[in-house]
């Protein structure tokens, strides 16, 4: 689905900007990167490893 959102935000930035292919890339690269990034994962992520190492650490 990222793909779908990527390759027409690509081209319009492109087109809009006349930025190069590079930038546009990278650019286009972050913002359908970054829907990938699920806030629950984030917070979960060290709060679940800091737990499992209390857990581990108590016995």
């Amino acid at each position: 689905m990222s793909a779908a959102i990527a390759a027409p935000l690509g081209w319009a930035g492109g087109w809009l900007t006349g930025a190069g292919p590079l930038v546009v890339g990278l650019a286009t690269g972050v913002v359908v990167g970054l829907l990938g990034v699920r806030p629950h994962k984030v917070l979960l992520g060290p709060l679940l490893r800091s737990t499992a190492t209390r857990l581990m650490s108590a016995g």
